[in-house]
C-alpha cells in the first residue's frame, strides 16, 4: 500500500531508526518498523485484515474510522485509510483500499 503521514515530524521520526529508538526504545522500534513494512508490501487493507497481520484492527468511538497495528503492549501504530471516492464507513470494501494515512504511536486504552 501508499503510505502517507499526518505531519512531516513523524514521517522523519519513521525514517531515523535511531531517533525512532530514543523515543519509543528499541522493542517498540524495531516492531514500528515491521509494521510499516508490512503497510508497505501488502496489497490492500483488507488482506491486513483478512489476515490479521500486525493484529490489524479497526477502532471504536472516538477513534472510529481508524485502525490500529499492535507494536509492544499498550503503544499502538494508529493509521487511517484513504478512500479513492466517498466511502459509507459501514459498507466499506477495505480491499479496495489501497492508501493509508499514518496517525502516529499511541496508547489509546482507557480514553
Amino acid at each position: 500500500m501508499y503510505i502517507d503521514y499526518k505531519d512531516k515530524k513523524f514521517e522523519k521520526l519513521c525514517q531515523d531508526k535511531r531517533k525512532l529508538i530514543r523515543k519509543y526504545g528499541p522493542q517498540n522500534a524495531r516492531k514500528i518498523v515491521q509494521r510499516m513494512n508490512e503497510l508497505t508490501a501488502i496489497e490492500s487493507l483488507g488482506l491486513m485484515l483478512e489476515f490479521r497481520i500486525g493484529r490489524c484492527h479497526q477502532l471504536k468511538e472516538n477513534l472510529k474510522g481508524m485502525f490500529a497495528l499492535d507494536l509492544e503492549h499498550p503503544l499502538r501504530l494508529i493509521f487511517e485509510p484513504i478512500f479513492e471516492e466517498e466511502a459509507n464507513l459501514n459498507q466499506v470494501d477495505y480491499y479496495k483500499v489501497k492508501k493509508v494515512r499514518v496517525v502516529g504511536v499511541f496508547d489509546y486504552h482507557g480514553q
